[in-house]
């Protein structure tokens, strides 16, 4: 069950574009919005936020809201990420985070803080231990670090999911299965690299049908039941 919080202006343009068996729900006002975060929060297997909201003062308060309702990991992407800039070691306070920057915002988020290198693994081994999240950090090769230091170095993709919309493509794939890896006690850094791994052989699989140069974020969602196929008969 997925459920889409936005504005009340926004709701109806929101529900006429997303695929039917996503439900949008609206606030009026401050108030209101906090209630329905607490209410959305108390029931979600997982949570993601950024994608579209925009960086205002506002959505800064929201997130805020948000991160301190959330019991369930709460997946942070595109303007959400901007929003958290620079992170603070208190933002993650205990939350079970998982952020998802390409290289601009990784630099953002951490690029003012001592030791920051030109050696990708090393930077998201640190980073990840030093603030207790999980670190997913796009580019040609999507790195994924995890609190305890260790990295993983995803080996599907290519340069095509570098094209607009494929950070949304990715970011919903990994909330759904830590969703479905949380409501079953799963584990949520298996979800998080298995997540990785499938959003990245859909690329794959849409750029060898459409080739790399016309391969859009839609083709990539559209070729994810063949993803699941492949790797079912493997």
């Amino acid at each position: 069950i997925v459920t889409l919080l936005t504005h009340e202006s926004a709701r109806i343009p929101i529900a006429s574009r997303v695929m039917p068996e996503v439900m949008v729900r609206g606030f009026e006002n401050d108030g209101a919005m906090d209630v329905l975060i607490g209410d959305s929060c108390a029931v979600a297997d997982a949570v993601l936020a950024g994608c579209g909201i925009g960086v205002t003062e506002s959505n800064r308060e929201m997130l805020k809201t948000l991160i301190e309702k959330a019991s369930s990991p709460i997946v942070v992407d595109a303007d959400a990420i901007s929003l958290l800039s620079p992170l603070s070691i208190e933002t993650a306070n205990g939350k079970s985070m998982i952020l998802t920057p390409h290289e601009g915002e990784f630099k953002r988020l951490f690029g003012t803080e001592p030791g920051i290198g030109e050696n990708r693994v090393e930077n998201v081994s640190a980073l990840s231990m030093k603030h207790g999240v999980i670190l997913v950090l796009k580019g040609e090769s999507v790195l994924i670090g995890f609190p305890n230091g260790r990295v993983v170095i995803n080996p599907t993709g290519n340069p095509a999911l570098g094209k607009a919309g494929n950070g949304d493509n990715l970011a919903g794939i990994i909330t759904g299965f830590v969703a479905q890896s949380n409501a079953c006690g799963g584990d949520i850094e298996e979800a998080v690299i298995a997540a990785v791994y499938l959003a990245g052989l859909a690329g794959d699989i849409a750029s060898e049908r459409f080739g790399e140069r016309v391969v859009v974020a839609s083709d990539v969602r559209d070729s994810l039941s063949d993803a699941f196929n492949q790797i079912g008969a493997e």
